[in-house]
């Protein structure tokens, strides 16, 4: 073999330890990972790099920033829900007091005692005195206590507005101290005409007004005003009165 044969055998030789060096180091790069495309992915990480911290630091402030916002608005929906629940049950009290205030009073309305005028007569003697009777009537289902009556008769100008504050009612009359329902008392008022004529005329006329104060069966005080009025003795001698247009009352 020559020289010149051997020299070229050597080259080639060189040539292939180079390649295969090359190849080696190919190998060795592509399985080592690039600092510049690291995704700081799960696993193992390059705790110690500037870039992974701050990365991380990154994605926790943005988490934590998300959260917040969820948080607050969920806070917020589970507040509205929360203050829609006590409206609720507060408008179901208030509704329960109105119901049960309304079922007292229909129940205290039906069963109180409740006194009112039954019947009234007008006696007119020669002496021309006049008195009314009065029968005075528990139209309830309760007894009326505590009775108190107080009836006045006056003779004045017809037709007239009677007024219990301006025209004093000063007599009062014996009343029994409980009455039940369905039973009656009397009480009278009376007085004196001075000039017939005038009654007669129908210048003047007889009235007879008055009131009763009782307390019902749950100790509330009630009253019971009334006002009568009689023109014309022929009227008056039968007995005849008729109700006034005002001074009648009821509480």
């Amino acid at each position: 073999m020559s020289r010149q044969t051997l020299e070229v055998q050597r080259a080639m030789a060189g040539d292939v330890r180079k390649l295969s060096q090359s190849a080696t180091s190919l190998e060795i790069s592509a399985t080592l990972p690039d600092p510049l495309s690291e995704s700081c992915a799960p696993g193992e990480e390059l705790r110690t790099s500037d870039l992974c911290a701050q990365w991380f630091a990154a994605r926790a402030a943005g988490e934590a920033a998300r959260w917040s916002y969820w948080t607050f608005w969920l806070g917020l929906v589970s507040a509205l829900v929360s203050a829609g629940g006590l409206i609720a049950i507060i408008a179901t009290i208030k509704q329960g007091r109105h119901a049960n205030q309304i079922a007292q009073d229909s129940a205290d309305h039906q069963l109180r005692a409740y006194l009112g005028v039954s019947e009234i007569k007008a006696a007119l003697d020669r002496n021309g005195h006049i008195t009314a009777r009065l029968l005075i009537r528990n139209y309830g289902i309760t007894p009326a206590r505590n009775i108190s009556a107080a009836i006045k008769g006056i003779v004045t100008e017809f037709p007239s507005v009677i007024d219990p504050k301006i025209h004093a009612i000063a007599d009062n009359q014996p009343c029994p101290e409980t009455l039940h329902p369905g039973s009656e008392f009397d009480i009278y008022g009376s007085a004196a005409i001075p000039d017939m004529k005038a009654v007669d005329r129908g210048d003047q006329g007889f009235y007879v007004y008055g009131d009763v104060h009782y307390d019902d069966f749950n100790g509330v005080r009630r009253r019971t005003s009334f006002c009568y009025r009689g023109t014309e003795t022929t009227l008056l001698r039968s007995g005849e009165m008729r109700v006034s247009i005002n001074g009648n009352s009821t509480t």
